[in-house]
């Protein structure tokens, strides 16, 4: 996992999330064209928030929407939804509060964002139920889950 993460991210965090354009198609800002994993670049100066969460599989990013830090669900609930099975990069379902990473600088290490719910992966960010939950390798992390399907 990757992270661009500007000195301003910390005055965003104190920022809170009102008309943050959650969901908001954002550009690639990563620069290298391969992406395993989450990502959060910034600037994004297409986001209110400056933050882009890409998302990778198999090195293509395959999701780039504006996020924003998040305590609850109730932060992203005013995310922009796409068309459900969408291939534009857009999310079709909803927003979730959810840790992103367990790498990267103070500001992203286990920090929660609005992420899309369809980019939770069981084991990590997720339980069996697709549920968040505290990855292991942050405080307070979860107990393991079941992801068998």
């Amino acid at each position: 996992m990757r992270f661009l993460v500007p000195a301003l991210l910390g005055s965003l965090l104190a920022a809170g999330c009102s008309n943050n354009g959650i969901g908001q198609k954002c550009l690639d800002t990563a620069g290298d064209g391969g992406l395993s994993g989450t990502a959060i670049s910034s600037p994004a100066l297409e986001c209110p928030t400056r933050l882009c969460l890409l998302f990778g599989e198999g090195q293509q990013v395959t999701r780039q929407t504006c996020t924003a830090p998040c305590t609850t669900d109730d932060d992203c609930a005013n995310a922009t939804i796409g068309a459900k099975g969408a291939t534009d990069g857009t999310c079709g379902s909803r927003f979730r509060c959810a840790v992103a990473a367990i790498t990267g600088g103070d500001a992203i290490k286990c920090k929660t964002f609005c992420i899309c719910q369809d980019d939770l992966k069981c084991g990590f960010n997720a339980d069996g139920n697709n549920n968040p939950i505290t990855p292991a390798g942050c405080p307070n992390a979860s107990p393991t889950p079941n992801c068998a399907q």
